[in-house]
């Protein structure tokens, strides 16, 4: 190629990069209201504040998402559930709680962090239906907040996943922000992130939306926007006015929504069925840890009880810790020292502490005690470092004993 060639192929890249590089404003194809209202099939919604993006999406009861027909969800007990939702038996109607989820600027929250798109989900007789709040600009903030607050004015309960510690409280303080007042000022909150983290944690690397979905509902999806992604992807369509990704981060949004319907009925089976409802001895065993911890002891009793029969050493070793403790509670020392002694061989030292000192308040067998002390000390010795408080808590019960044997 000589060297006028390549002048004007130079000159040709040139102008093709300015071209490349006009704002849509100057170009003359930014895009109207009109058209990404249609591109996202939604409608404007106005009022005293403005106008904003409403797309509206129905699902008929037996719709299925994450193993459960949506109408199953209707039929939950929401009175039992007072186990993980303190106060929901004051409000037990499903159709007076809104399904919440916002996708936002940012993922840490902040006094700069907006919610861009708000989706609520509700029932309406047999139909599940979810409207999407979009704001096209932050000059709509205003007017989506006004139109969500008229909504909100209708219900009494919000059911989120990780609402407490961010979608409600992003929300409050837009509205704060906005100077508009909130209509739902202390909803029952039922935040769907504490349960299943009480429930699942044991057995999952992740409690997060994405991994109960996969690992617990069964629900794969297909193309979706990763969380991490969307606010960069905002930022985005604010500059090229292009929906594509618009779409998939409102298909996310209402994904979302759906599997915390479906994550509501799967947690509400667990909790009034146990036996046949848990798919793993992990779920049992966490049920039974979780009415140990609420003091419904009977409860914690008959999971805890299955949980020895497993499989799992690990498992049935846990378990089997909890209801030595539910037993000595009770004053039934003949059981507590039973699950005591076959952890003891199996080399629990929190058991052999707990035998030691049945024998030598109980029984007053100060010989029985010391003999215990002294293997659970062999044993530190060997599997941990002698300069830990466990140790040294050991070491003062020896001398101790010791000092008692003398004077027999």
């Amino acid at each position: 190629m000589d060297l006028r060639s390549k002048l004007e192929l130079l000159k040709n890249l040139s102008n093709n990069n300015s071209s490349a590089n006009v704002s849509p404003e100057k170009s003359g194809k930014v895009k109207t209201e009109e058209q990404i209202v249609e591109e996202l099939g939604g409608r404007v919604i106005i009022n005293s504040d403005g106008n904003c993006v409403l797309v509206e999406n129905c699902y008929y009861s037996m719709y299925l998402h994450g193993g459960f027909h949506l109408l199953k969800a209707r039929e939950i007990d929401l009175s039992k559930m007072e186990l993980f939702f303190p106060g929901i038996s004051e409000l037990t109607d499903i159709s007076k709680y809104l399904f919440l989820d916002t996708e936002t600027t940012g993922l840490s929250g902040g006094t700069g962090t907006v919610a861009f798109l708000v989706g609520i989900g509700y029932f309406s007789g047999d139909i599940f239906c979810i409207k999407q709040f979009f704001m096209s600009d932050y000059d709509e903030e205003p007017s989506m907040l006004r139109a969500l607050s008229e909504i909100f004015s209708n219900y009494e309960g919000l059911v989120t996943f990780n609402g407490k510690c961010f979608d409600w409280n992003l929300l409050t303080t837009r509205f704060s922000f906005n100077r508009i007042r909130m209509a739902m000022d202390e909803p029952v909150h039922v935040d769907l992130l504490f349960p299943a983290r009480r429930l699942w944690k044991d057995r999952l690397e992740s409690c997060s939306l994405s991994s109960l979905e996969e690992n617990i509902l069964c629900e794969f999806r297909t193309g979706d926007i990763p969380g991490s992604e969307i606010p960069a992807a905002y930022f985005k369509f604010l500059e090229d006015r292009n929906t594509d990704t618009i779409r998939r981060i409102m298909e996310h949004n209402r994904n979302d929504i759906l599997s915390m319907v479906s994550l509501l009925i799967r947690i509400s089976e667990i909790v009034n069925n146990p036996f046949d409802k848990c798919i793993w001895e992990e779920e049992l065993f966490s049920l039974g840890r979780i009415y140990f911890r609420s003091g419904e002891y009977d409860k914690a009793h008959k999971c805890l009880e299955k949980c020895t029969e497993s499989g799992n050493t690990i498992l049935r070793d846990k378990a089997a810790r909890l209801l030595a403790y539910l037993y000595k509670r009770e004053g039934n020392y003949p059981m507590a020292v039973s699950y005591w002694t076959d952890l003891a061989c199996r080399k629990s030292i929190s058991s052999m502490i707990e035998l030691a000192k049945f024998y030598e308040h109980k029984e007053k067998n100060i010989k029985k005690a010391l003999e215990i002390v002294e293997e659970a000390l062999d044993l530190l010795r060997i599997t941990e470092s002698t300069q830990t408080t466990r140790f040294d808590d050991l070491k003062k019960r020896y001398d101790r004993l010791k000092r008692k044997e003398r004077r027999l």
